[in-house]
C-alpha cells in the first residue's frame, strides 16, 4: 500500500507527464504507476541505468537513486517525495539552463507588473499576489495580454499547484471572465 504522499505523486505523474516519459522510481511508486496504467516499458526501479530515464521519483533518503537525484531538478515536491526531471547536460548546459531559469523569472516579474498596470485587467486579491511575485507562467500571461487587448478581463484566480510551487515552478492555470463587446449591427 502506497502512502498518501506516494499516491499524490503518482496522480501528478499521470496528469502531467506523457505516457512516453521514462520514469525511474522506488519499488512501491513504480508498482502504483503500473497499477494506474502507466506503460510498463516506461517505468523501472533502482538498478536500471538512470541515464536512460527522463524523470526520477525519489525520497531524500533513497541512496540507490543518489546519482539520478544529483543530476536532476525538482518539478513537483510532496512531503518527503520528489518528482525530478533528469538533466543529462554537461556542466555548461546545466549552467545555461540555470541562467535561462533566472531570465524566465525576471520576465515573469516584469509581465506580472505590466498586467497589474493594464486598465483592461481587473484582478482579485489572490491573483494579484501571484502576479506581483512573478509566479505566473508566461503562457497564461500572454493569453491575458491578448484578451485584454480586445476587452475587459476579470482575473478570478490563478491555480497554484502546491507540489509544483514547492519545486519553484510557476502557475500554469488561470480562471477569468472575458466578454468581447458586440459590434453594432448594420441593417
Amino acid at each position: 500500500m502506497l502512502a498518501p504522499t506516494g499516491q499524490a505523486a503518482v496522480s501528478w505523474v499521470r496528469a502531467n507527464l506523457s505516457a512516453s516519459a521514462r520514469v525511474l522510481g522506488e519499488g512501491p511508486v513504480v508498482a502504483a504507476l503500473a497499477a494506474a496504467g502507466f506503460p510498463a516499458e516506461s517505468i523501472a526501479t533502482t538498478g536500471a541505468n538512470w541515464r536512460d530515464f527522463n524523470y526520477v521519483i525519489t525520497s531524500s533518503a533513497a541512496n540507490a537513486l543518489g546519482p539520478a537525484r544529483q543530476s536532476s531538478s525538482p518539478v513537483a515536491v510532496f512531503a518527503g517525495l520528489e518528482v525530478r526531471q533528469i538533466v543529462t547536460h554537461d556542466l555548461v548546459g546545466l549552467l545555461q539552463a540555470r541562467l535561462a531559469d533566472r531570465a524566465d523569472r525576471a520576465d515573469r516579474l516584469m509581465a506580472g507588473a505590466a498586467l497589474l498596470r493594464n486598465p483592461a485587467l481587473a484582478s482579485a486579491a489572490q491573483p494579484k499576489t501571484v502576479l506581483v511575485d512573478g509566479d505566473l507562467d508566461m503562457r497564461p500571461a500572454a493569453v491575458l495580454v491578448a484578451l485584454g487587448a480586445q476587452a475587459r478581463v476579470d482575473l478570478d484566480a490563478i491555480d497554484v499547484v502546491p507540489a509544483e510551487a514547492a519545486a519553484a515552478l510557476p502557475a500554469r492555470s488561470i480562471s477569468f471572465d472575458h466578454r468581447i463587446p458586440q459590434a453594432p449591427r448594420r441593417y
